[in-house]
């Protein structure tokens, strides 16, 4: 039994180095497809009393260098929600599921305000030499459970610039 398993792996190992040395050193990463570049990953937690409203609005949670700023729209009666404002001189493509935004410098977009709300995000701008893309991903919590009540926030992005 263990000779067979044995025989079966080395037959794909030499499988496996016959078509690397036959795709001559090419991959994924060296195709049109791939975005050569430099990768960032960029994360912060912040912790905020109430209130903070649309008149007082609160501290920055994230700043995504290239495509824009994360900050507190709100924590105040049982709810938490953040914006975030292109503050690059392009326009940004923002994807959250199926809905697309373009927003243009210096336009934004606020989550709708909830207890508790976790959002993956997709960032982008730019076509041939200057295409970026960013991955953000973002959490908020209103914690009824803390006296006095405080929102949490956490964000994380992973950026990837072309260049060379």
């Amino acid at each position: 039994m263990i000779l067979t398993v044995l025989s079966h792996i080395r037959s794909h190992f030499v499988v496996c180095v016959a078509l690397f040395f036959a795709s001559a050193g090419s991959s994924f990463a060296d195709s049109e497809l791939a975005i050569r570049g430099r990768a960032r990953i960029i994360s912060n937690r912040i912790v905020v009393s109430p209130p903070v409203t649309a008149l007082t609005p609160g501290p920055t949670v994230l700043q995504t260098p290239g495509f824009g700023d994360l900050f507190v729209a709100e924590c105040d009666s049982g709810v938490a929600s953040l914006m975030f404002v292109n503050t690059s001189d392009v326009d940004i493509d923002f994807f959250v599921g199926a809905i697309v935004e373009v927003l243009a410098p210096g336009e934004g977009i606020q989550n709708p305000a909830s207890a508790v709300f976790l959002i993956p995000t997709q960032l982008g701008s730019g076509t041939g030499k200057d295409r970026k893309v960013a991955t953000v991903t973002v959490s908020g919590l209103f914690d009824f459970a803390t006296t006095p009540n405080e929102c949490r926030f956490n964000a994380q992005a992973i950026t990837h610039t072309q260049g060379k």
